[in-house]
């Protein structure tokens, strides 16, 4: 949870940064009451590592029958409620979260606030595991049902600001089998200072640049909430989405 300790160290890594500073103190007071309410469904765990602060919402453990996996739903539903709230804030929080259907899959929602150098940016992450491979059946094998969850999640999820530099969804099943949605804001190119924080799991930087630094297309559609770009190779699929 949240503590005053946590929070002074959160504010260090913005400490030029007065308004985000304003922001950060009134979502931190709000989210500390939020997530104690819901602390029986869920683990909360604020860490800060190497200039990155990320909240970690797990799913309690002792949640073990189905009922209460089916009941999960309507947790998440409260849990995105809590971060609907904070809207108001968006413009300098970065992020705006509220997706229900895909989440409700995942054993782990993961938000990492970095503002390492001064190349501010949000990840979120979703972590399931082999028990729950249905998330993985739309992302990463079928690339009609792929394009077709992809914009569902682009009408409910992200509110692109220009202060983001990018956003990503990482969805990983196995150290080998690994997806990744990277949003782009009006389709630039990610500054080459800003590559050093996309390494991550078996995605390295030289994949990166392969991948989205020359964008070898093999297949993307058109529709009004972007161009989605599809690419693989033999082992990891990519998904580039350009609004």
């Amino acid at each position: 949870m949240l503590d005053k300790k946590q929070i002074d160290q959160l504010f260090e890594l913005c400490n030029e940064n007065e308004a985000l500073q304003l922001a950060l103190s009134e979502f931190c007071d709000s989210l500390y009451d939020d997530l104690t309410a819901i602390n029986k469904v869920f683990r909360t765990q604020l860490s800060i590592c190497e200039g990155s602060c990320q909240l970690l919402i797990q799913k309690n453990p002792t949640l073990s029958s189905q009922k209460d996996w089916e009941n999960l739903c309507n947790d998440f539903e409260q849990l995105t409620s809590i971060i609907d709230k904070y809207e108001q804030y968006k413009d300098r929080l970065l992020l705006h979260y509220s997706y229900v259907d895909i989440i409700s899959l995942c054993e782990k929602i993961k938000l990492t606030f970095d503002d390492t150098a001064r190349a501010r940016h949000i990840d979120f992450s979703l972590e399931t595991d082999v028990a729950h491979p249905e998330i993985f059946q739309h992302f990463l094998c079928d690339a009609e049902k792929m394009q077709e969850s992809i914009f569902s999640l682009l009408k409910h999820a992200f509110h692109i600001i220009p202060d983001v530099s990018y956003v990503k969804i990482q969805l990983k099943e196995t150290e080998t089998m690994q997806g990744m949605i990277h949003v782009q804001r009006d389709g630039a190119m990610i500054p080459p200072e800003d590559l050093k924080n996309l390494q991550s799991g078996t995605v390295s930087k030289e994949t990166f640049l392969k991948h989205f630094g020359i964008l070898t297309v093999k297949r993307f559609v058109e529709s009004t909430h972007g161009r989605l770009v599809f690419d693989s190779d033999e082992e990891k699929t990519y998904v580039t989405i350009h609004l």
